[in-house]
């Protein structure tokens, strides 16, 4: 385990205010208030947010900026908000230590206390500096305004920076909400400009119909492009904005992140928006697009030929099992021929972004 940041150097006030601000930016939370002050007038909290997606849904945080929290002082903190007002409309409460470990007594106190919440109708967590520490190096301007001395250059060093703008640009991508995800396709659209990545500057809309999707693949290159596409009176849409890139049809979403010189591994996130599936999001990573989904274009729809076909159905030959990282789905044909025909399209933009890297480091071996 790497040094943690020690926030229990930190006075109660500051320690609450640093937890403010990380819950600021939490894409998933809107609304965090502290309510300021000390003492059973707070009902047993110090912070609360509202989620993003549901404006009815209430988490709680209590901070607790000690060297050394007991099971005893768990067990007091859960009692005062049980018997708060706060109780009654929230339906996370988490309590945020500045310690480093809790030790085998307070973890079991924790897991009774838990159960206590659950019982409540409250979902419980529990942080550490472990979980601060691990949270805040995805957001360097919170470390230099509450840790302004030289740990800054081990927690936030450019690698760190690098690494973390990857992992929140790459879940905003995936995120359901149109607003983040358009938010991520804007900054690495711009990212690749500025890094003279030579993007085709064509906003032009074609608009044209096919009966075969996969005949649509050359109408998008590796800059701001989109294809919209008509298929038995069906629209499906294809956008690029700089290295990611986005497929919208009646069965699925696509959205993938093509390796360039900043983001050198892919991944994606596949979406289902069928009644029976809806709400299901499915994310790959590099290796699995290049193993079992791409580079088999006009292949028939068997497990020998496409990587992601288990095969038809013993007793229904019109429904296919599809294999997905951690998932097996059951589809009608026409569902598995339209993720075939969208994979066939991502290849050769993928094949052409491998190239591209290929030139960029002179290298050799990307593609198989």
């Amino acid at each position: 385990m790497g040094p943690l940041l020690d926030f229990s150097a930190m006075p109660a006030p500051t320690f609450e205010q640093f937890c403010w601000w990380l819950l600021k930016k939490d894409q998933t939370l809107v609304g965090c208030k502290r309510l300021g002050g000390n003492g059973t007038a707070q009902g047993g909290i110090d912070l609360f947010a509202f989620g993003e997606k549901q404006s009815s849904k209430l988490s709680v945080f209590e901070c607790k900026a000690w060297g050394e929290f007991s099971s005893t002082k768990l067990t007091e903190a859960v009692d005062a908000f049980l018997t708060g007002d706060w109780a009654a409309s929230a339906e996370k409460f988490t309590i945020i230590l500045a310690q480093q470990d809790i030790g085998a007594a307070l973890a079991q106190r924790w897991k009774t206390e838990k159960e206590r919440l659950k019982k409540a109708g409250i979902d419980g967590d529990l942080w550490t500096a472990h979980n601060l520490t691990l949270k805040v190096q995805l957001y360097p301007d919170i470390l230099s305004k509450f840790f302004p001395w030289p740990s800054v250059a081990f927690f936030a060093n450019q690698w760190m920076e690098r690494v973390a703008f990857y992992e929140v640009v790459s879940k905003a991508f995936f995120d359901p909400r149109e607003r983040v995800a358009n938010w991520a396709r804007m900054l690495v659209a711009r990212s690749t400009l500025g890094d003279d990545a030579s993007p085709t500057a064509d906003d032009s809309k074609d608009h044209t119909e096919s009966n075969d999707v996969s005949q649509r693949h050359r109408s998008v290159d590796s800059g701001s492009a989109g294809s919209t596409l008509v298929i038995d009176g069906t629209y499906r849409k294809i956008d690029q904005y700089g290295n990611s890139w986005h497929f919208n049809g009646p069965w699925f979403s696509l959205s993938v992140i093509l390796p360039d010189r900043r983001f050198t591994r892919g991944s994606a996130a596949i979406t289902f928006n069928r009644p029976d599936m809806e709400g299901i999001t499915l994310t790959v990573d590099h290796n699995w697009l290049l193993e079992r989904f791409l580079f088999r274009s006009g292949a028939p729809l068997t497990y020998q030929n496409r990587g992601f076909i288990v095969g038809a159905m013993p007793h229904n030959r019109n429904n296919f099992v599809v294999d997905l990282p951690n998932c097996r789905l059951s589809l009608q044909e026409d569902g598995v021929r339209e993720i075939a025909a969208v994979a066939d399209i991502l290849t050769e933009t993928m094949r052409s972004s491998l190239r591209a890297l290929e030139d960029t480091w002179s290298a050799a071996g990307f593609l198989r």
